[in-house]
């Protein structure tokens, strides 16, 4: 207090100098700003201070009127922006303790995630105090949290609503008691179930009850594949679908395809798809859900829609397990993202017609309660085979290996409990027999290696007779080339021979001439077998590849 009196007691004095040393009157208010600006950028005084200094600086220099006015707004406008300073400064400093201070919280996705120091996380049907329904979330480390109460533990959800999970909280706190599941002892369950009610080859049961499995934890992985279910009607397609819809994790079935639902439902219960009769989608519809599966494959993924009444743009999550069942095939890109599976009609196999009913129903539950309890047992083991790369498919495509390898680290875990290699094998065994399949729908759909082999097949002519450039290099006349490749259907798309040209230019880079063609000049291409096998050796494709 006895520094701050001082301080007033030396302004008191400076006011009575400047006043002494103003000679032209019309500078004082000039004067007068300038001193009271220095006084409240520098002093450090209060605003009370800053009254009685400008009361001072008033009366000693005799300032009225007008021009009083004038100074009391400018001394006004100067302490605003100072306070407004000071504010900014002191909300900064709060605002960077506060940040570096704060405690460390996980953002979980209340349906189904994973984080290290919590483990496997699901969303769990209980009851509150009301015995109103209400959705808990569940880790590995048997921890239960309310959702909206989970913050206080570090644990900040990306929603808070309610979640259609069929994980009830009687079977977490079995878990909690001590309660397991042996990963090969339910493979077989689920195995064993499927094969009382659906045909399929006996390498894909392996397959499909390994994707039952995968679809429990399936945020483990980065890229996860779709299932493709192929097949006329009769053929057993639609209970397969009904029971992959029975067993999957949280599965919404569409027959009737309503985009809106199934972005919801995704971005809010991590759903499984399952689409129904694919087939039959069109319109915007149909280019809405092949947005969605687009992306909706790779962890990353997110589908940007317009939502509400302002359309406002909401970034949808799209990651999460899709399975579609339809009589006519898929896009090209689509089937990359798909494990593939044709349904055929067989003769003299028995099997039991698949009903609902209270036994049913309890089979299928229980199978469900333990896949869960699978996914909180075995989570983080199947994480670190995948995160280590302890097993990898190799098939023509990186896309391919990427889809292969959430299975494959599931039957590595099942092989172990068994002491055999069956599951491996026979998933791989299914692998390779799809990718080969794959290889030759790429091969045939692909104009660029489609026309190479029909330069091939065009080199390949008995009486073909190569014209001579003046340098003494064997050329083909594009027309030529054009007028034999247009025999086939597969090359109606070439509309003319300089469009044949354009394309043998930009995909192959081959040597290119103008020459005559009798006594016509024309445009030729200096190409021979050898040179079209080294460009597909370098798709790696071998010409028997095309036959």
């Amino acid at each position: 207090m006895e520094i701050q009196n001082k301080k007033i007691a030396k302004i008191e004095n400076e006011i009575v100098e400047l006043a002494a040393s103003i000679t032209d009157v019309a500078s004082k208010l000039e004067i007068a700003e300038k001193y009271i600006h220095n006084v409240i950028e520098n002093e450090g005084l209060s605003e009370e201070e800053i009254v009685e200094v400008l009361k001072e600086l008033v009366k000693v220099l005799k300032i009225e009127g007008k021009e009083k006015d004038k100074l009391v707004i400018f001394a006004k406008s100067l302490v605003d922006i100072k306070n407004k300073i000071k504010k900014e400064e002191e909300y900064q400093d709060r605002i960077l303790k506060q940040a570096m201070n704060s405690k460390r919280v996980d953002k979980v996705f209340p349906a189904i995630d994973f984080k290290e120091n919590l483990g496997m996380i699901y969303g769990i049907k209980g009851y509150d105090e009301s015995g109103n329904e209400e959705t808990y979330i569940g880790t590995s480390k048997g921890k239960l949290y309310e959702i909206a109460e989970a913050k206080e533990y570090g644990i900040v959800t990306s929603h808070q609503e309610n979640i259609d999970t069929k994980f009830d909280v009687t079977t977490f706190a079995e878990f909690v008691d001590g309660k397991t599941v042996q990963a090969n002892n339910l493979f077989r369950k689920i195995y064993d179930f499927l094969k009382r009610y659906i045909v399929v080859s006996e390498e894909f049961y392996y397959v499909l009850v390994s994707y039952i499995m995968m679809t429990y934890i399936y945020v483990l992985f980065q890229v996860i594949p779709y299932l493709w279910i192929n097949g006329e009607k009769g053929t057993g397609k639609s209970t397969i679908m009904k029971l992959l819809n029975k067993l999957c994790f949280n599965p919404l079935f569409c027959s009737n395809i309503n985009p809106a639902n199934i972005f919801r439902q995704i971005d809010n219960d991590g759903s499984t798809i399952i689409l129904d009769e694919f087939e039959k989608m069109y319109g915007e519809e149909k280019q809405e859900i092949v947005k969605l599966l687009n992306q909706g494959f790779n962890k990353d993924g997110v589908v940007p829609r317009c939502v509400g009444q302002n359309n406002q743009i909401k970034k949808f999550r799209s990651f999460s397990p899709k399975i579609m069942g339809g009589i006519t095939n898929i896009d090209d890109v689509l089937f990359e993202r798909c494990i593939k599976y044709t349904t055929v009609r067989i003769k003299d196999i028995k099997v039991t017609k698949y009903r609902e009913n209270r036994k049913t129903e309890k089979e299928i539950d229980d199978i469900v309660q333990d896949l869960y309890i699978f996914g909180l047992v075995y989570a983080e083991g199947i994480k670190k085979i995948y995160d280590n790369r302890e097993v990898e498919f190799e098939g023509n495509t990186f896309r391919e290996d990427d889809l292969w390898n959430p299975l494959l680290c599931i039957a590595k875990v099942l092989d172990q409990e068994n002491h055999t290699t069956v599951v491996t094998d026979n998933i791989l065994y299914y692998a390779k027999k799809l990718s080969k399949e794959k290889f030759e729908r790429y091969i045939e759909n692909e104009p660029r290696l489609q026309l190479l082999y029909g330069l091939y097949e065009y080199l390949g002519q008995e009486k073909l007779q190569p014209s001579i450039t003046s340098d003494g290099e064997l050329a083909y006349s594009v027309e030529d080339i054009y007028n034999y490749l247009r025999k086939n259907d597969k090359f109606k798309w070439i509309k003319s021979s300089s469009a044949l040209g354009k394309k043998i230019t930009q995909w192959y880079n081959f040597d290119k001439k103008r020459g005559f063609n009798g006594e016509r000049k024309v445009t030729m291409y200096i190409f021979d077998e050898n040179i079209i096998l080294e460009k597909l050796e370098e798709e790696n494709i071998d010409i028997s590849d095309f036959e």
